[in-house]
């Protein structure tokens, strides 16, 4: 009976000395802004929010959707060029009706990659939004706003000033290091 106390002792131990994926992913945010800081030593965490886990069925779909809607209005556009019965409008657009095949073209080869990937489960990132206080140039604390991509690890994969862009970010690092 003694043995099976201990055992769940040495157990209990061990798994409180084990990190937790937050504390992990708060250390990796850390060295990864201590290393771009002005003043590194000026860190300090406010929050860590994980926002959501992006699987890359769940995101390709999305991407899907809206490359789906673009392909709609880009046919459209040319499909009206090319039915007009005017020359001289014709011959004007030529050369945006060939850039406009050539995006066509472009976005059918992704959504065949896309439609590839719907169903996949895996952990496409992660998406965490991160507050601290840092030090600036000239002394002063501010607070900084970051909005991070890791993996299922919490490595960080995309780290970027909290902005209105950060949606485009996201889906431009899923198409380049994802989609592939």
């Amino acid at each position: 009976m003694k043995k099976i106390i201990y055992l769940f002792l040495a157990i209990a131990l061990l798994a409180s000395c084990e990190k937790s994926k937050k504390e992990i992913l708060e250390e990796n945010i850390a060295a990864y802004v201590k290393q771009g800081a002005n003043i590194p030593e000026s860190y300090q965490p406010v929050t860590t929010e994980i926002l959501e886990t992006v699987t890359i069925g769940g995101f390709a779909n999305i991407i899907l959707l809206i490359n789906n809607e673009e392909l709609e209005r880009k046919k459209k556009f040319v499909n009206v060029i090319e039915n007009s019965t005017d020359p001289k409008k014709i011959n004007a657009a030529k050369e945006t009706i060939e850039n406009e095949k050539a995006l066509i073209k472009k976005i059918e080869i992704e959504n065949e990659k896309l439609e590839k990937r719907l169903k996949s489960k895996r952990v496409a990132f992660i998406k965490v939004e991160h507050t601290c206080k840092l030090k600036n140039k000239s002394a002063n604390i501010i607070d900084e706003h970051f909005y991070i991509l890791t993996d299922s690890d919490y490595n960080i994969k995309m780290f970027k000033i909290k902005n209105k862009k950060n949606i485009l970010q996201t889906v431009d690092y899923f198409k380049k290091n994802i989609l592939k």
